[in-house]
């Protein structure tokens, strides 16, 4: 499974070690022999990395002045920032055949999925599973901002993972790590870092999301806003807030109705943050929660059914206020789906839909 690990504060370095000084002897000889010699690689335990917050403990300023866009989940390849009112998103169904306006993926080669863990040119093994990335962040300036992903804490190049436009969710690649132990014997550790599209400076980090390894997955990593009380930094970098959904944990129902997962982390840090609610447009009680009890792989806040067939759905506040753009939604029966709600202010909030299995 993929546990949530806080980011390690800053100067405080946790590093892996080889047990015996005959090993250690080996690793100043080569380095290969304990691990892949990057102590920086992809294990942020002996790192710095900028300032990053988990799902409940990011803040970040409220205000924004771009609209976004709303439609289902597909591939991205837009400009650095979406204008206000703009809307360049193709419509498909989440899946890895989804394209985007150009027709293409930004998402770079990233080996295989699974078998050996062999390294590869840049210098990681393949792990047994995938991620996509999902970006809702909004930069300094109020914008929404295209962001680069790489695996481990640094911009480089032959690691780059996907780029990913403002309102976004990327093509699902195989995962890369290595595969380390930690000297308190805690498993490898996924590592994503994330960058203003260009940037490539430590200092230009906007964050990083990282997670423990140990075993298959298939995950989504979303990037988003989160809440301070501070202002942007002089480079127009904002507090940042990271969730890791485990796709492959989330639950099936069985009948003629879908599963509906509400996702807010791209709008906790408009006004007080209260996560909104999503339902049909007539009715925004009508859906009926599902318990606590029902494994959504840390996809939301809450967790609906939803009847089969093609309904316009909209965010709703505690008292049913409308609090985005409609949408409507096609949901076949068994179909399991998150609903993320994102925006850059209270007025332009949207909806996102991601169907687990299209």
């Amino acid at each position: 499974m993929l546990i949530h690990r806080p980011n390690p504060p800053d100067g405080v370095a946790m590093t892996k070690t080889c047990v015996s000084l005959a090993v250690i002897s080996l690793c100043l000889v080569a380095l290969a022999a304990c691990g892949d010699g990057d102590p920086n690689a992809l294990n942020p335990r002996g790192a710095d990395p900028a300032t990053s917050s988990s799902r409940r403990a990011a803040d970040a300023a409220s205000t924004g002045t771009d609209a976004g866009s709303s439609g289902t989940a597909s591939t991205d390849a837009s400009d650095s920032r979406s204008p206000g009112g703009s809307d360049d998103r193709a419509t498909g169904r989440g899946a890895d055949d989804s394209t985007a306006p150009d027709g293409g993926s930004t998402a770079a080669p990233s080996g295989n999925s699974a078998g050996p863990a062999t390294p590869g040119d840049d210098g990681l093994s393949a792990l047994d599973g995938t991620v996509r990335i999902a970006n809702f962040y909004v930069d300094g300036s109020g914008a929404g901002a295209k962001v680069d992903a790489y695996w481990g804490l640094d911009a480089r190049p032959e690691r780059r993972i996907a780029t990913v436009g403002y309102g976004r969710i990327s093509e699902s690649v195989p995962a890369r790590g290595t595969t380390q132990i930690g000297e308190d014997g805690s498993p490898p550790q996924l590592t994503i870092s994330f960058f203003p599209t260009g940037r490539r400076a430590s200092t230009e980090r906007i964050t990083v999301a990282h997670v423990d390894y140990d075993g298959p997955f298939q995950a989504i990593v979303e990037l988003s806003w989160g809440r301070s009380y501070t202002t942007p930094t002089p480079d127009g970098l904002r507090p940042a807030a990271t969730q890791v959904i485990r796709i492959d944990q989330v639950g099936t129902l069985a009948g003629a109705d879908a599963v509906v997962i509400v996702n807010n982390l791209g709008t906790m840090a408009i006004g007080d943050g209260t996560p909104l609610q999503v339902g049909p447009v007539t009715g925004c009680n009508s859906w009926t929660r599902i318990s606590d009890d029902f494994e959504n792989g840390n996809g939301g806040e809450s967790t609906f059914v939803a009847p089969a067939g093609s309904v316009n759905v909209s965010a709703f506040t505690a008292a049913c206020k409308p609090a985005s753009t409609p949408q409507r939604i096609e949901f076949a029966a068994g179909d399991r789906a998150i609903v993320f709600v994102y925006g850059t202010a209270a007025a332009n909030r949207r909806l996102l839909v991601f169907k687990l299995d299209r």
